[in-house]
């Protein structure tokens, strides 16, 4: 974001769209297995908040993820969006 703040927008809406995409199938999966989350996270390293039977954890590591990958390929590339008038 520093080095390129053309792809600010596209960081913030891609995070977003992957932290909802994540949240949606962690959430099925949650229903499917009700106890996954309790058997096998170590809950005591977690700050406690969830949303939903998610953990925050994961919906941060989930935007950041997708904030990331989103614009890698254009950063490494030097690819710019051109606007079509």
């Amino acid at each position: 974001m520093f080095r390129r703040s053309d792809l600010i927008k596209q960081i913030i809406v891609s995070g977003l769209f992957f932290s909802l995409v994540y949240f949606s199938l962690f959430y099925i999966f949650n229903q499917l297995f009700p106890t996954y989350i309790n058997d096998i996270y170590s809950l005591e390293n977690f700050w406690g908040i969830s949303v939903l039977g998610v953990p925050i954890e994961e919906i941060m590591f989930a935007f950041t993820v997708g904030a990331c990958w989103s614009t890698f390929f254009e950063f490494i590339k030097g690819y710019r969006t051109v606007k079509i008038d």
